[in-house]
């Protein structure tokens, strides 16, 4: 079997040819098939190789890999009272 391995050891693609000669595929022993899943539901990878052998990733080092968590968005409401809130500021700017 080979795999395809970052270059930080991460494990991103496996494949039963012989895929020597091509870069980042590396032979590896491991019990996976073509079929299991590689990565999470966050598309960190679930394995990594170390030594030729595939072995499983850390609950801290996948989530090392996961995005940021989206910055949450005011609603309309609050962004309509920003709005307001300015206008009634700059009129009171202007109109002094």
């Amino acid at each position: 079997m080979f795999g395809y391995v970052d270059d930080q050891g991460r494990l991103l693609g496996l494949n039963e040819a012989d895929m020597s000669g091509n870069s980042g595929w590396m032979p590896v022993a491991t019990v996976l098939t073509v079929s299991d899943p590689l990565t999470d539901d966050h598309g960190a990878a679930l394995y990594k190789v170390v030594n030729g052998t595939v072995q499983e990733r850390s609950q801290q080092e996948r989530e090392a890999d996961w995005p940021p968590a989206p910055t949450p968005q005011p609603s309309l409401s609050e962004r309509i009272t920003f709005v307001e809130d300015c206008l009634l500021e700059m009129s009171e700017i202007v109109y002094q």
